[in-house]
């Protein structure tokens, strides 16, 4: 049966001076071996191809899963946060309504006694907003605005206080008027960003009540 195949690419066997290759017939079985080797590397490029882009799926799948995992947590914490906050948001609010007024009753009068400059200071330095200084590194993940609205809040109440240092001593009319107003001005700013951050805290805590 061997012999009988080989015969079909060589007259005869072995091969010697009598013998001729039959090299027509040995070129269609090299022809024939090289397709099955074209055939072969296709099949396991495409197989690589599948493989591939099965992997890609599953890694887009997970990436998916994990992104809406953040979300979720980031959602959390936001609620976390906008509950931890609230109370010291409010109160604050109440208090710098309260510094507002006292700054004008200031401008209304001729002189102001060192009691209540000191008063002033004192009631700045009691509204610094520790709790949310606290959490700064945090705030990022609650609504822009409401980050945003907060770190103002804390550093407007901040200059504020560093200006009533300044008010505390007399500085003469045009000096105290000068502080007064930078006074003012910093409370205000700061009573103006804790009304948005406290509509954007009750948002949060309403869409997850």
């Amino acid at each position: 049966m061997a012999y009988e195949w080989m015969q079909g690419v060589s007259q005869c066997w072995p091969p010697g001076t009598k013998c001729e290759v039959w090299w027509d017939a040995w070129a269609v079985v090299v022809a024939a071996l090289s397709l099955c080797v074209a055939l072969l590397t296709t099949v396991v490029t495409a197989g690589s191809a599948v493989a591939v882009f099965m992997l890609g799926r599953a890694a887009n799948r997970l990436a998916g899963a994990s992104e809406s995992r953040e979300e979720e947590l980031r959602k959390r914490e936001a609620r976390v946060l906008a509950g931890f906050l609230q109370a010291e948001l409010r109160h604050t609010a109440l208090a710098a309504a309260v510094v507002l007024e006292t700054l004008q009753e200031f401008g209304k009068k001729d002189y102001v006694s060192s009691r209540e400059r000191s008063a002033l200071r004192l009631q700045l330095e009691a509204e610094q907003m520790p709790l949310s200084a606290s959490v700064m590194s945090r705030l990022h993940v609650l609504p822009t605005s409401a980050c945003d609205s907060i770190t103002g809040a804390i550093s407007n109440m901040s200059l504020a206080l560093k200006a009533a240092h300044g008010f505390e001593e007399p500085n003469g009319e045009i000096g105290d008027d000068l502080y007064r107003q930078i006074i003012e001005l910093r409370v205000q700013s700061a009573a103006d960003a804790l009304t948005v951050a406290l509509t954007e805290l009750s948002s949060i805590l309403g869409r997850n009540s």
